[in-house]
């Protein structure tokens, strides 16, 4: 085609290198084009006769579709119809369906020249329904019957009631900003009515463009997104990432208001990208980004005759390039491309975008029809094991591999797409329990995190408050071994100058106290598992888990010994000094008023000494010990047991890091206890003055404390994920790549 054009100039109109992100919009690649003047748009319910086309892609009214068409018939039915309206329907269903839904597209530009080819460019208009497809021009054209759909511009539902008294005051809605100045007279107007302003807030078009371009602000594209509710209805439905149902759900939809309610519920929904053949995740939501100022999903046309829709990435992951990196025909003045394919099973997916000038230097660009858009997180037990720290992200090193026999796999030429899989077959193989249908929420998500919390403050406060009685006793024998010289001694004794109340001293900031160190322990726990893993990636994520357990575990401690530090101080206080004060309102006026807010926390360092060890043991030997107990004891796989028998191998798996645990911690214990009872004193202090033989004194009753205490921490955490329903996860497995390459190597 003469028509082409060389695009490695593209960056001369670039200032600064920065990318103009006007450019892909020309379509320039597609050569000169003449511009058709005009803009037609037909009356509502209006049926007319029209040529269909069905190019395997998505176009909505004020987007653009390139097209190049190399075979004779079509090109010559397309001039003929150029020639008058410059209209024609793209079909949105499936092309063998005798009716479905389409968009009318007006011929904007087009080349002029009479040769064997045509490029063109047409722009969306209306909704349509085609109601009867007559006669078949080509494989992909045919002569169709429509009818054109209204679009129902709503007003704000508040709009008659408004208060005349208050007309002057009033700001007209034009935008999302005029219509927060507008809020508080809204407030009044809503006020004559029955229902609250919360109600009419959920049909207020520009209420609800609000709301999308703030959640769109979380993928940093919100500066793409039209503030017009009816252009952003259709924006959304370009640009988000949806898959066909999905869109023809949308666009079915007469009124811009309901379009984004259900907008609205999709973006909501954290999605993953995922190959179309063998499911890997090859991209994060979070790295899209626009490098059209159309947007980050445009359509773009290969002289080849193939419209992709593209997608445009910051990051790709388990991406192997083909070939070498080439200018010609580039949809991106200015940068090169090279071919992208699936790392694990070599399917075509896009082309990674490089240019040593322009920034960014490196993009990637997928082709949607090779892409299958997965919920996060999404499948079933048995046909998906899900990582236990949602870490699809591992980012795999793109190596250049021998070119393939791949047929059309440029921008120029790239093949059919095959049909999208349904199997949720990922790699993604270490332990977290794929979401049931009947869960309560989604792994990963911040109300997952917020609920692993509430079980933190279950699991920690209520079980330290029970054994708040031997806690005492322990913590009298560390501070005054001469007088408290073993348990029951030490029980004998409190009980005979206390009474049976007396073992209960201390209850009230033992409760609170880990409490709060509970939502942070388990709650941050489950953070960091995932942050971790996301920086390692999959196969980092089990080689080194342990590691990643202890890596967790330490920094969720750090914080939740901050949160615990005041009212341990006050606990060790009320229990080891008599007279001091007997409950938490006495005790804490007291400390603040004699050694103020450092007496809170000067024993903060001995106690992160004492909880960051014991936390990491607790959780890495019970994570390991799960996975033992289910390999060696448990006679049959963990999906096959109850959960009242995964239960059990909880609590025996607790015990067992309990005992490590209690060993571990316990000379750090006994200073923290001497510490927060002696004024003025240092951590080393008192170490010294303990000894070595001093600091194990109360070993043997922390053991079965703690032991007890850890067992039942993790049997209510289990237990609180089970009554809320929440995903659970198996042992780990080793992933998939993995395994690959160590039978490449021989060494499985």
């Amino acid at each position: 085609m003469n028509t082409k054009r060389n695009t490695s100039d593209g960056n001369a109109s670039n200032v600064g290198n920065e990318f103009d992100t006007n450019l892909p919009t020309e379509h320039s690649y597609l050569g000169h084009m003449d511009n058709l003047h005009g803009y037609t748009l037909y009356d509502e319910g209006t049926e007319l006769e029209m040529l269909g086309l069905h190019v395997d892609t998505w176009v909505c009214p004020g987007h653009t579709l390139p097209l190049y068409i190399d075979y004779h018939r079509e090109i010559e039915v397309m001039r003929q119809y150029m020639t008058g309206t410059k209209t024609f329907v793209l079909v949105c269903t499936k092309i063998d369906e005798p009716t479905g839904y389409g968009i009318t597209m007006e011929i904007i530009e087009a080349t002029s020249e009479a040769d064997n080819s045509l490029a063109l460019k047409a722009k969306g208009r209306q909704r349509c329904l085609i109601i009867n497809k007559k006669s078949h021009l080509t494989f992909r054209m045919g002569k169709m019957v429509v009818r054109i759909l209204p679009d129902i511009e709503m007003s704000s539902p508040l709009f008659h009631s408004q208060l005349p008294s208050l007309n002057k005051c009033r700001v007209n809605v034009r935008d999302t900003r005029s219509l927060v100045k507008n809020n508080k007279f809204r407030s009044y107007d809503a006020a004559q009515l029955r229902w609250p302003l919360w109600v009419y807030n959920q049909y207020e078009p520009h209420m609800l463009t609000k709301k999308i371009q703030h959640l769109l602000s979380a993928y940093r594209i919100e500066h793409c997104a039209p503030s017009d509710p009816i252009k952003l209805s259709y924006w959304f439905m370009q640009n988000f990432q949806l898959n066909d149902d999905e869109r023809l759900k949308i666009l079915k939809l007469n009124s811009a208001v309901q379009r984004l309610k259900l907008e609205l519920h999709y973006l909501q929904m954290k999605r993953l990208l995922c190959c179309a053949s063998c499911s890997t995740v090859i991209a994060k939501q979070s790295d899209v980004f626009a490098m059209s100022k159309d947007g980050i999903q445009s359509n773009y046309c290969n002289p080849g005759g193939h419209v992709y829709e593209t997608l445009t990435v910051s990051e790709a992951y388990r991406i192997t390039l083909v070939g070498h990196p080439s200018i010609e025909f580039s949809w991106f003045p200015g940068y090169a491309w090279t071919i992208a394919q699936c790392g694990q099973c070599s399917r075509h997916l896009g082309w990674m975008f490089t240019s040593k000038i322009l920034k960014p230097h490196k993009f990637w660009g997928l082709a949607k029809n090779y892409v299958l858009l997965r919920l996060k997180p999404s499948g079933h037990t048995s046909a998906i094991k899900r990582t236990m720290f949602s870490s699809f992200f591992g980012s795999a090193a793109c190596q250049e591999s021998k070119p393939m026999a791949i047929e059309d796999t440029t921008p120029a030429m790239s093949p059919k797409p095959i049909g999208l899989t349904q199997s949720l077959v990922a790699g993604r193989t270490i332990a977290a329990a794929a979401v049931q249908p009947g869960d309560s929420c989604e792994f990963g998500s911040g109300h997952y995190f917020a609920l692993c919390g509430l079980g933190g403050i279950l699991s920690c406060g209520l079980t330290h408050t029970m054994v708040v009685p031997l806690d005492l006793v322990k913590c009298r024998m560390q501070v005054d071994p001469v007088k408290y010289k073993g348990v029951f001694n030490g029980f004998k004794i409190t009980l005979a100058e206390d009474g049976t109340r007396g073992l209960a001293k201390g209850w009230a900031p033992t409760f609170f106290g880990y409490s709060m160190q509970g939502l942070c322990k388990f709650g941050l726990y489950e953070v960091f598992k995932v942050f971790y893993s996301d920086m390692i990636g999959e196969e980092n994520s089990y080689v080194y888990r342990t590691s990643l357990y202890l890596a967790a575990s330490a920094s969720a401690e750090f914080f939740a010994d901050i949160a615990l530090s005041p009212m341990e101080a006050v606990k060790v206080r009320i229990q080891t000094q008599p007279g001091f004060a007997n409950t938490l309102r006495e005790a804490m006026p007291k400390i603040y008023g004699s050694e103020g807010l450092n007496g809170f926390y000067k024993g903060l360092v001995p106690l992160w000494l004492r909880q960051i060890p014991y936390t990491m043991m607790k959780f890495a030997c019970f994570e390991r010990t799960v996975e033992l107990l289910y390999k060696f004891v448990v006679p049959k796989p963990r999906a096959d047991c109850s959960k009242g028998e995964q239960l059990i191998v909880t609590f025996a798996a607790g015990y067992i890091a309990g005992v490590f645990c209690a060993i571990v911690s316990h000379p750090a214990d006994t200073v923290v206890s001497k510490l927060n009872k002696e004024k003025g004193s240092t951590a080393i202090e008192v170490a010294k003055k303990l000894g070595m033989a001093g600091m194990w004194k109360g070993l043997m009753p922390r053991i079965v404390m703690i032991g007890t205490l850890t067992a039942a921490q993790w049997f209510i955490y289990d237990a609180v994920k089970v009554w809320l329903r929440m995903p659970r996860p198996p042992p780990p497995e080793m992933p998939e790549s993995l395994k690959k390459k160590l039978q490449a190597k021989g060494e499985l």
